[in-house]
């Protein structure tokens, strides 16, 4: 590991938290939490079963969106698992739940959310890893 970055909170009850990252692999949001930085994901397929499979939670960059490919929700988020979703290219990325009975905004079972083009989502687990039906949703709830 090479250089960190250490971060300290202070928790309402007055326990403090500190956290030490590596700055080449962690992008720092909202007051020093650390996020990972995975890879960036080519969109393939045009269903959810052949979609590219985003591997963790953190930040995933989403290349090669054209309004027809998309990526889909990994199964092992859990409960509160985050996962912000950069979409740079200059059409829609589309953006599938992890199973064909996943939901993403309580929508209908295994459709793709369309992520517009420049723009970035955060979305959240809020079932259990390996459950079937599992729900995401997104911050805010119609991402722009």
């Amino acid at each position: 590991m090479g250089t960190t970055v250490s971060t300290t909170m202070h928790r309402s009850d007055g326990t403090k938290l500190r956290q030490e990252v590596d700055p080449s692999t962690f992008f720092q949001v909202l007051g020093g939490f650390a996020i990972p930085y995975n890879d960036p994901l080519a969109a393939t397929g045009s269903t959810i079963g052949d979609a590219a499979a985003i591997q963790a939670t953190g930040i995933t960059k989403a290349t090669g969106a054209d309004g027809t490919v998309g990526v889909k929700l990994p199964a092992t988020g859990g409960v509160g698992g985050v996962f912000i979703i950069l979409n740079r290219a200059g059409a829609i990325l589309k953006l599938y739940p992890d199973s064909a009975t996943g939901k993403i905004n309580d929508g209908t079972s295994g459709a793709a959310l369309s992520v517009a083009a420049n723009t970035s989502v955060m979305i959240f687990c809020s079932t259990g890893a390996g459950i079937t039906n599992s729900l995401f949703y997104t911050l805010p709830l119609v991402p722009s």
